[in-house]
């Protein structure tokens, strides 16, 4: 029993570590259906969550310059809202609008047609100097156009309208709260959503189109997490194998498996890697990412055809699994090697996708 509770709670820390602690509520998508011209509130899209670190995902060249949102507060309180985007110019200037009938905020005359006499316009403050927004957990980065604390009434019907004179933003995010949209756990609490966000389905996008560059970011980022899982799976046992004889038995029999895994996801990451930065212009960033890898590889192929070997002729059985020491020293060598290459390779990637 001792043996099952170990190997449970390793295995719970390692989940823990892997999604973290926190969570957003699930990000939201623009529908892209066209606005009304003659009332520009009637199919406004409802959106939830407010008082959530949250957001919305939009683009303006799927229906027209400005798109029109509605948001009704299931309680008092005050939020963050800001406007994230990527424009084609950097003279982009594109606004964030809130629609108000209370006196939460000061009315603006910016020219909108409102519901009726009771509302009135107001702008979200402009950011100065258009800082850097990123979201790690998608690899994208984004400039901060407007943010502003609002008070918000429950019952109250607002509307927000995202607005692009210049018609140079193509994607942008109305986010809800100080946080970010992602945490860690999102990823694998909404990994539908994620993959919309990656593979440019959202906002009246068509989801049969899938673009090189898009097929290629997917299979790249998909390949390094199972490569990355696998990794983490035999070092968690590997550090817990003599403690728990079962942990010892499954890192055994897991590497007629693993080695396998690793192999096949280490072809597909550099396959992804190659198509998406081909497809980009960026020809010369696989042999980069590839010269980084060079000790992983070194690593990889060391536990392919010295250890994992080693192991699968070790005499087990669920009840006695023992690593021998001389085993175990170099498997904590190796894996501080991996970690930095990972860690390097993990922070280049975050860079080159932002």
């Amino acid at each position: 029993m001792r043996t099952i509770r170990t190997l449970f709670l390793s295995l719970t820390t390692l989940v823990l570590i892997g999604v973290g602690y926190v969570h957003a509520a699930a990000p939201q998508f623009d529908n892209g259906n066209t606005i009304d011209l003659n009332n520009i509130y009637s199919n406004a899209q409802p959106l939830t969550n407010l008082f959530e670190d949250t957001g919305v995902y939009g683009k303006l060249a799927a229906s027209s310059t400005a798109d029109v949102f509605k948001v009704v507060p299931d309680k008092d309180g005050d939020q963050t809202l800001s406007l994230a985007g990527k424009a084609s110019s950097s003279t982009a200037q594109p606004f964030l609008v809130l629609v108000d009938q209370t006196t939460g905020t000061s009315a603006k005359e910016l020219g909108i047609p409102v519901p009726d006499a009771s509302y009135h316009t107001s702008l979200i403050s402009a950011v100065d100097g258009t800082p850097t927004y990123a979201e790690p957990a998608t690899f994208d980065s984004y400039n901060l156009y407007a943010q502003q604390r609002v008070s918000f009434t429950k019952g109250k019907t607002y509307y927000l309208i995202v607005f692009d004179p210049t018609h140079q933003l193509s994607r942008y995010i109305v986010r809800f709260g100080d946080g970010k949209v992602w945490h860690a756990s999102d990823v694998f609490r909404h990994i539908g959503a994620w993959m919309r966000v990656k593979a440019d389905n959202y906002g009246g996008s068509s989801p049969f189109k899938f673009t090189p560059s898009t097929f290629g970011a997917l299979l790249y980022y998909l390949a390094f997490a199972v490569l990355l899982g696998i990794w983490l799976v035999e070092t968690i046992f590997a550090f817990i194998a003599n403690r728990s004889k079962m942990a010892g038995f499954i890192l055994i029999k897991l590497q007629k498996f693993s080695r396998i895994i690793t192999w096949v996801s280490l072809w597909f990451v550099a396959l992804g890697g190659y198509i998406y930065f081909d497809a980009i212009g960026w020809p010369g960033i696989p042999f980069v990412l590839a010269l980084i890898f060079i000790p992983l590889l070194a690593v990889f192929l060391v536990r392919t055809l010295v250890f994992s070997p080693k192991l699968m002729r070790l005499e087990v059985s669920k009840q006695e699994a023992v690593i021998p020491m001389n085993i175990q020293k170099w498997m904590y060598v190796m894996f501080v090697l991996s970690l930095v290459t990972i860690g390097a390779f993990l922070t280049l990637t975050v860079m080159l996708f932002a």
